[in-house]
């Protein structure tokens, strides 16, 4: 699947908008997997085109947010990421 954060120069049908969201939490010992959580988010707005019937992401944008939540021994750190792009099939 050709993914782009913007046009390209080719044919193409515009099939719609599709999204995909990932989120990691701070484990016990600490940490957040920020590179794995992007990966998550690509992975899951790529099949949500693929459900479409898409070859192709065009004007795909990433938007993240750290928020608190509940952990082992107290609030933790969240880590979200939201995708967002356009479904096209390729002429």
């Amino acid at each position: 699947m050709i993914v782009s954060s913007g046009g390209i120069d080719q044919n193409y049908r515009v099939l719609g908008l599709v999204v995909g969201f990932a989120s990691d939490t701070e484990g016990c010992s600490g940490g957040i997997a920020v590179e794995n959580t992007y990966q998550s988010a690509l992975k899951r707005l790529m099949e949500s085109a693929s459900a479409q019937g898409a070859n192709g992401l065009l004007y795909v944008n990433f938007q993240n947010r750290f928020a608190a939540t509940g952990g082992c021994s107290g609030p933790k750190q969240a880590f979200e990421v939201f995708a967002w792009g356009t479904a096209v099939q390729l002429a």
